[in-house]
C-alpha cells in the first residue's frame, strides 16, 4: 500500500498500518527491554503520524486534490509549504531511521525476534524513504537532508563499532545505510530533471539493502 498508493488517503492508511504492525513485532517477546523499546517506538510513531497528517492536510488544501503528484507539486508554492515540508521530514525521518530521529531503531532491533528484526531493517524503514521521494518537492530541504544523511551514514557506522550486541550493530548499520540513501535522495532533489532515471537506481539500492539485511 505504501509503495503503490497514488492518493494521500490510501498512502496515510497504509503508512499508519505499517507503524502499528511494527509495534507488535517490537514487543513480541514481552521482556522489559522489548516493552520499553515498544513504548519509545509507538510514541515516536504516533508523533510522526500526526506530523504527516498535518502536512497532508496543508498539501491537499493547496493542491485542491488528493493525488500525491498534485500535492508534491503544490507544496513547492503553497503559503505553508515550508511548514508542511518540515513536518514531512520529521514524519518520514522517524520511520526511515534518520539521524537524529533514529533512536527507536537501536532499541527495537535488539529487542525484537530475529525475523522481526529483518522486517524492521529490511522493509519498514523503506516506507520512510518512499514517503520522501513521493512527497518532497524538488529542491526543498535538499541541503539539510544531505547533511543529516551524511551524519547518519558515517556517525552511525562509527557508533555501531562500539556496540557489543550483534543486533545493535546491525541496527546502526541500517541507520548508516539509510543515511547513504538519504544522501542519494538529497542529490536527486537537486537534479529534478534526472528524477525518472535516478529513482529506479535508488529503488534498486533500497531493495539490495533490504534483501542483504534480512539475510
Amino acid at each position: 500500500g505504501v509503495f503503490l498508493a497514488v492518493d494521500v488517503i490510501t498512502f496515510y492508511a497504509a503508512f499508519a498500518a505499517v507503524s502499528l504492525a511494527a509495534w507488535f513485532l517490537v514487543v513480541h517477546d514481552r521482556t522489559s527491554a522489548a516493552l520499553r523499546a515498544g513504548r519509545i517506538y509507538i510514541v515516536l510513531a504516533v508523533l510522526g503520524e500526526v506530523c504527516l497528517l498535518v502536512a497532508f492536510l496543508i498539501g491537499a488544501q493547496a493542491a485542491d486534490s488528493l493525488l500525491i503528484t498534485d500535492i508534491r507539486m503544490a507544496l513547492a508554492e503553497a503559503p505553508l509549504g515550508a511548514v508542511a515540508v518540515a513536518l514531512l521530514v520529521v514524519g518520514f525521518g522517524i520511520k526511515a531511521g534518520m539521524v537524529p530521529l533514529h533512536i527507536w531503531l537501536p532499541l527495537a532491533h535488539p529487542a525484537a525476534p530475529v525475523a522481526a528484526s529483518a522486517v524492521l531493517s529490511g522493509a519498514i524503514v523503506k516506507a520512510g524513504l518512499v514517503g520522501f521521494w513521493l512527497f518532497l518537492p524538488p529542491g526543498t530541504f535538499a541541503v539539510g537532508l544531505l547533511a543529516l544523511g551524511l551524519a547518519g551514514a558515517f556517525g552511525a557506522a562509527l557508533w555501531g563499532l562500539t556496540q557489543a550486541n550483534p543486533k545493535a550493530v546491525l541496527a546502526y548499520s541500517t541507520i548508516s545505510q539509510m543515511g547513504l540513501m538519504l544522501v542519494a535522495f538529497a542529490l536527486l532533489l537537486q537534479a529534478p530533471t534526472q528524477r525518472e532515471m535516478l529513482l529506479p537506481l535508488l529503488g534498486l539500492l533500497a531493495l539490495h539493502h533490504g534483501l542483504n539485511k534480512a539475510a
